[in-house]
């Protein structure tokens, strides 16, 4: 019996080797299952490479009238609400000093077109 460098494995060590073969077959197909599901469709592929660069869901700003930082946005809607509050101003005055005019002059006279009375004796001529 010699022995020519070959080492044989026992019936132990066979069957553990089995089992690491079967973990590995087990976790390779689980991770082929787990690629297959969530990877992204020929359809997504399209649409991702379609759009590369830059987002064309937004407008842009100069095209729809959109201000190009919050800052104008703000200081042009404060210029408007300060136009408009004047406007406001301006009508309720107007509306004052027309609601303070005569409107006609019969209803405001004191003087009524009765025959005035008058007393003789006293300072007639």
């Amino acid at each position: 019996m010699t022995n020519t460098g070959k080492t044989f494995l026992s019936d132990h060590q066979k069957q553990k080797m089995k089992k690491y073969a079967v973990y590995a077959a087990m976790g390779i197909f689980c991770v082929g299952i787990i690629l297959f599901i969530y990877s992204p469709s020929a359809d997504d592929k399209a649409n991702r490479e379609q759009s590369a660069g830059f987002n064309t869901d937004i407008p842009l700003p100069k095209e729809t009238g959109l201000f190009a930082d919050k800052r104008n946005a703000y200081e042009q809607e404060q210029v408007k609400q300060h136009r408009e509050e004047r406007m406001r101003t301006l009508q309720d005055f107007s509306s004052l000093l027309n609601d303070n005019s005569p409107k006609n002059n019969d209803e405001l006279s004191i003087i009524t077109d009765e025959p005035t009375v008058t007393k003789p004796g006293i300072n007639d001529n």
